[in-house]
C-alpha cells in the first residue's frame, strides 16, 4: 500500500474512534480525533499529489500522532486519574502510521529539489 493509502487508512480509523462512546462524551476527545481525520485526510490527498510540503506534513504529524498515543499511555490526562488504556483500535492506528513513516521518507528523499541555481553554483 502507498503512504497516501496509509494515511487515508489511519484517517478513517481516527474517524472511527471519534465516535466512540467515551469520546463522544467528552467533546474534547471528539474534536481531538475528528483534526486527527482531517489532518490525515488532506495530508495524504497531498502526499498522493505528490506535495512536497503535504508530505512534511503528514511525517510530522503521524510522528506527533504516536507520540501522543504513547505518552497517553504512560501519562493521565490532565483531568485524569490513570493514563489512557491499551485499545486494540488505537494499536492498528499506530502500526498504520509507523508504516507509513519509512514510506513518507523514501518520498521525501525521491522528491526533487529546490528549483533555480544552488548557493554553490551561485559561487561558480
Amino acid at each position: 500500500m502507498s503512504a497516501a493509502g496509509l494515511l487515508a487508512l489511519a484517517a478513517v480509523l481516527h474517524l472511527v474512534a471519534a465516535f466512540e462512546e467515551e469520546h463522544l462524551v467528552q467533546f474534547h476527545l471528539f474534536l481531538f480525533f475528528v483534526l486527527a481525520f482531517a489532518s490525515q485526510a488532506v495530508t495524504g490527498f497531498l502526499v498522493w499529489r505528490e506535495n512536497v510540503w503535504g508530505t512534511w506534513a503528514a511525517l510530522l504529524i503521524n510522528i506527533g500522532a504516536i507520540a501522543l498515543f504513547v505518552v497517553t499511555r504512560l501519562v493521565p490526562l490532565p483531568g485524569e486519574q490513570m493514563p489512557e488504556p491499551v485499545d486494540s483500535l488505537g494499536v492498528v492506528t499506530k502500526v498504520v502510521e509507523i508504516a507509513s513513516l519509512p514510506l513518507l521518507g523514501q518520498l521525501l528523499r525521491l522528491s526533487p529539489g529546490p528549483s533555480g541555481p544552488t548557493r554553490a553554483t551561485k559561487a561558480l
